[in-house]
């Protein structure tokens, strides 16, 4: 198994198991906090290369973020909301 599929195997168990122990409410707001993000994105009309980089962060974290494999912190909601434009309620459900 190549170093890029073990990795990716380890990824996955390790997202499987950390959605199985969260709570249900935990997962619904970051599922609708995801889907407010990229519908948001989608409508300005920019990628998650543009929307990282106008947050000062990795591309990876906002596709982390929009497959809800990461729980964002508040100050980097808060910095994709403003760089979306809206305010961090806007958001949240």
């Amino acid at each position: 198994m190549s170093n890029f599929t073990q990795s990716a195997v380890y990824i996955f168990i390790f997202i499987f198991f950390r959605l199985l122990f969260m709570k249900k409410d935990e997962i619904t707001i970051l599922i609708q906090f995801a889907k407010k993000v990229r519908n948001r994105r989608h409508a300005i009309g920019i990628t998650q290369t543009e929307l990282a980089e106008l947050i000062d962060s990795h591309l990876n974290c906002i596709g982390r973020i929009e497959r809800v494999e990461s729980n964002p912190s508040l100050t980097t909601a808060i910095k994709i909301a403003e760089a979306l434009g809206v305010h961090i309620w806007d958001l949240l459900p």
